[in-house]
């Protein structure tokens, strides 16, 4: 397999991951509240990626200091802000709000690329481009155009707008860390200093309400945790950076197109939730965009 098709593979994967985290997020949020459930998920991601990355790569010491500013960039945006505002925005709106307007990624993150390293897209990836997001759209809004005009904007889809640029802050930062540094330091580093910011704003949630009466104990809870800080952070960060490493930021971003429609597949498979015919054409249409762009 070549390095572009594994890219490729990487990010179907990562991005199944993510979906999955958009479910269990959605379930955890209830539960406990979104900054302190956003320091769970990285520090168990933390534990993880730190001695991993000492043990392969020594943390890559030698380039540290030179891209330290860009490793704090990906810390604030990728860990310490963009989850953690995700978690906060699914508590005022809802999974399909969350997942229209996070659609918007790829667009944005194209459209920077051209601008700020002339990146292009050729006519084909333009179209790729637009058939992934008519996908997404389609999902979301169960292939009705009457209940796309009826989704009210809230303080939680102003959230998910802002993160779309803060996403796009993480991208790019991380696309200068990983000229020098390996994949899995940058993702160690980044995520470490994250979790490090994410405490004290956590310490003042947990204050505000009673410790005591959060469902620590559930097994689900636990489960979800483990699946949040390992599945889709650990696994999930790594693959991602390498396959912005291996595509690009543009080319690669088609893919978070995905996000949704695994969501969907795994709210059927976890939470037995009936999958719809509109869903169902609107994976085809997202797969058919994502082969689009990437084809060749």
């Amino acid at each position: 397999m070549n390095k572009n098709r594994l890219a490729m593979l990487i990010l179907v994967l990562t991005n199944l991951l993510w979906g999955g985290n958009f479910v269990f997020g959605k379930f955890l949020v209830k539960m406990i509240p979104p900054w302190t459930l956003a320091a769970l998920r990285w520090t168990v991601a933390s534990l993880i990626l730190l001695p991993w990355a000492w043990w392969q790569e020594k943390l890559a010491w030698p380039q540290i200091k030179k891209y330290q500013k860009h490793l704090l960039l990906m810390g604030i945006s990728g860990v310490f802000l963009f989850n953690s505002l995700v978690y906060l925005a699914l508590k005022y709106t809802t999974p399909t709000n969350a997942a229209l307007i996070s659609s918007a990624n790829p667009v944005v993150i194209a459209a920077l690329a051209y601008f700020l390293f002339r990146e292009k897209l050729n006519r084909r990836q333009l179209l790729g481009l637009g058939l992934s997001l008519t996908g997404v759209v389609w999902v979301v809004s169960q292939g009705s155009w009457q209940r796309l005009t009826r989704l009210g904007l809230n303080w939680g889809d102003l959230t998910m707008v802002l993160d779309l640029f803060i996403w796009t802050v993480y991208i790019f930062s991380s696309r200068q860390v990983m000229k020098e540094i390996p994949v899995l330091s940058a993702t160690a580093w980044s995520t470490a200093i994250g979790t490090v910011l994410l405490y004290p704003v956590a310490g003042w949630e947990l204050g505000q309400i009673n410790i005591m009466a959060l469902p620590w104990q559930r097994p689900e809870v636990i489960t979800g945790i483990l699946y949040i800080g390992i599945f889709a952070s650990v696994l999930a960060f790594i693959g991602w950076n390498k396959g912005v490493q291996g595509l690009g930021p543009a080319r690669a971003a088609v893919f978070l197109n995905l996000i949704p429609v695994f969501a969907a597949l795994l709210s059927w498979l976890v939470w037995q939730q009936p999958l719809q015919q509109a869903q169902l054409i609107g994976g085809l249409l997202v797969a058919g965009g994502v082969y689009l762009t990437n084809r060749g």
